[in-house]
């Protein structure tokens, strides 16, 4: 039973590209969150899976360090 349980999980869980940005700070982003995510200047569009997140506050800005991993459903 076990096993059938990973292979389903591996089977739904299809990631594909990861990459790692630095964004203006949202604190709505966080891991394992799934977030819709267009950008033309990242040529990126879809569904990502945040794998991690760093917030940061400074004097003049906010900004997050993400992680994201493309997710096919």
């Amino acid at each position: 039973m076990q096993k059938l349980a990973e292979d389903k999980l591996y089977e739904l869980n299809r990631i594909t590209e990861e990459r790692s940005l630095e964004l203006l700070g949202d604190y709505r982003i966080s891991k394992g969150k799934l977030i819709d995510f267009t950008n033309s200047d990242y040529g990126l569009s879809g569904t990502y899976l945040v794998t991690s997140a760093t917030h940061e506050i400074d004097r003049q800005k906010e900004l997050v360090k993400v992680s994201i991993s493309k997710y096919e459903r």
